[in-house]
């Protein structure tokens, strides 16, 4: 297979809290009431979350690459829950939307992922946004070892011990000092010395 027709796959959890742009609970008893009088709920035409986090044409298309499309979906969860009217509103809702959003991806984001990550970023300013990613080699080892794994179960086979003996797991290690404990005097507190002016 080529680079771009390998599998990909991201994973991203969020724990947003709504800003205080929200509208007060005067207007929204008025905006509900009106929406119970018209013949049925009418979704506000707002724009489409992937407009939000536009790829980068680099090569090939990206637009499908698991990051922009986990984050897309985040954008849209948030759409969603704000009930905003207009662009703008979801917009302004945005702002001040707090919280993490954890993003995990199965090999390194790619030029137009980091790119998605900063448009991420642009229009939730106040969340803050973590990605973590495994290797290539670290993601093609893992799906060869479960593939191999599948292969003896259809066997009914003992799959191999993985682990590898005599390696340290670090318990044995000496913890290494901080930049603060060095340059305490011999006899004085760290924290003594990084108070003293």
């Amino acid at each position: 297979r080529s680079r771009e027709d390998r599998p990909r796959s991201a994973r991203a959890e969020a724990d947003l809290v709504p800003g205080q742009a929200r509208r007060s609970g005067e207007q929204r008893e008025r905006r509900d009431a009106s929406v119970s009088r018209s013949s049925g709920p009418a979704k506000p035409k707002l724009r489409s979350p992937g407009s939000y986090v536009l790829p980068v044409f680099a090569q090939h298309d990206r637009s499908n690459h698991a990051e922009r499309q986990a984050l897309i979906k985040v954008i849209a969860r948030v759409q969603d829950a704000c009930g905003a009217k207009t662009d703008e509103e979801f917009e302004a809702e945005c702002a001040e939307v707090t919280g993490t959003v954890r993003l995990y991806a199965s090999h390194t984001p790619c030029i137009s992922c980091m790119a998605c990550f900063c448009q991420f970023q642009r229009l939730f300013p106040k969340v803050k946004l973590c990605v973590d990613f495994d290797d290539w080699r670290d993601t093609r080892r893992m799906v060869e070892m479960a593939r191999r794994e599948e292969e003896y179960k259809k066997k009914k086979a003992r799959p191999p011990n993985y682990d590898c003996p005599g390696l340290s797991d670090m318990s044995d290690e000496e913890e290494l000092e901080s930049d603060d404990e060095e340059a305490a005097q011999p006899g004085e507190p760290a924290a003594a010395a990084a108070a003293a002016p």
